[in-house]
Order: structure tokens, then sequence, then C-alpha cells
């Protein structure tokens, strides 16, 4: 085995030079707090941005969903889209029985 004399091996040292930072140390604390202030909200938007999608809503479920959220003088509309939505029984024996209904045979029941 041969060791390489110290005349062959190249110098490697690269020539480094410190960086001379300046003495504004509170900019460099506002700026490094700032930084990590912004990253952490960049994370937060990140995480919440994964979140459950949630159920569509369809057919009468949209409908009502809409229809709860409208405002101003719209009762006379909502009230017309609410019955095409559920139609009222017009079977005799159910509003009678609601309307003999009490509240001790409503009890009764439970």
């Amino acid at each position: 085995m041969t060791t390489p004399s110290a005349s062959t091996v190249p110098d490697v040292t690269p020539d480094v030079v410190p960086k001379v930072e300046a003495n504004d140390t509170d900019e460099q604390w506002a700026r490094t707090i700032s930084m990590a202030v912004i990253e952490m909200l960049n994370d937060k938007k990140d995480k919440s941005s994964n979140g459950p999608v949630p159920d569509s809503y369809e057919d009468e479920k949209k409908k009502m969903l809409l229809l709860s959220l409208l405002k101003g003088k719209t009762n006379r509309w909502k009230i017309t889209k609410q019955l095409k939505l559920f139609p009222e029984d017009d079977d005799p024996k159910t509003k009678k029985k609601t309307a003999e209904e009490t509240w001790t045979s409503f009890k009764k029941r439970f």
C-alpha cells in the first residue's frame, strides 16, 4: 500500500468568508417572528383545507335549505313551495284524529 505524498494532495479548502450580519437585532427578530407567524398560518390553512367534504344537498333537502335562507317578504312564496314539497294529507281519518287529540291522549300514547 502506498500513501500519497503531501506534494500530490491538492488544496481542497475553499475560501470561506464569514457572513457579516448587521447590528440591527430588533429588525432580525421582527423578521424571524413574522416569518414564523406566516409559516404557521399557511400550515393551518393547509390543514383546514383538507377537511371532510359536506354531503351535497339534493332534491327536497336542497329546496328546503334554500327556502330557509330566504329573507324578506317571501312568506307567501315560501308557503306555496313548502306545500308543493310536502302536500297535506287529504285523508279525513288523519285530520279527524289530529283534531281530536288532546294532551292527555297524547301522553297516554307514550
